[in-house]
């Protein structure tokens, strides 16, 4: 009768604890995801005349954005250290969306360097830098910021978590060939 006692005494504070830990225990989020609101870094930049260019899903929601090399931002933007960089080699036909092989898990405002020339370039060669996000299958280019001769020294930041590849959307009437770099 003891025995049965203690086992069920030991089941109780078995479960109390349980209880316990399961109730209070809240996830811890990722450090750099809570502190980042993208609408209000994206209003700073342009509040301090630094030209930003949002990248929007076919849904409408804003999957990054886009920040060109500009006397306001040449600084930052040579500060920027990539711990990793990738080669982007590819031909794209006209009208077409590519995205590269690779898989990145990026967190809410982590940053990419971008570094891609296009040719042929100028007036009638549009293109787009943006993200593929493989979670949900969907481009993200920026409704306004087509280039013409590439995307040199720029930043593209990440508006939300999950798993992207680089992209490049040909908004011209072309094949145009893009070659260049981009690190994070």
């Amino acid at each position: 009768m003891i025995k049965t006692f203690q086992r069920g005494k030991a089941l109780f504070i078995a479960i109390v604890l349980c209880s316990t830990v399961l109730l209070t225990n809240t996830p811890t989020l990722h450090a750099q995801a809570s502190f980042f609101d993208l609408e209000q870094e994206i209003s700073e930049k342009r509040s301090a005349g630094i030209t930003v260019y949002e990248l929007y899903t076919d849904d409408g929601e804003i999957m990054g954005y886009f920040e060109p090399l500009t006397d306001a931002n040449i600084m930052a933007i040579a500060a920027y250290a990539a711990t990793s960089s990738y080669n982007w080699d590819l031909n794209i036909p006209s009208k077409t969306s590519a995205k590269g092989d690779n898989v990145y898990s990026f967190v809410k405002g982590d940053t990419i360097s971008i570094n891609i020339s296009q040719n042929p370039s100028g007036t009638g060669y549009a293109s787009y830098v943006g993200l593929y996000d493989r979670d949900n299958g969907v481009y993200g280019f920026p409704e306004n910021g087509a280039t013409t001769t590439g995307w040199i020294n720029g930043i593209l930041t990440v508006g939300y978590s999950g798993h992207f590849s680089f992209a490049i959307k040909n908004a011209s009437d072309y094949t145009i060939h893009y070659q260049g770099t981009y690190s994070f």
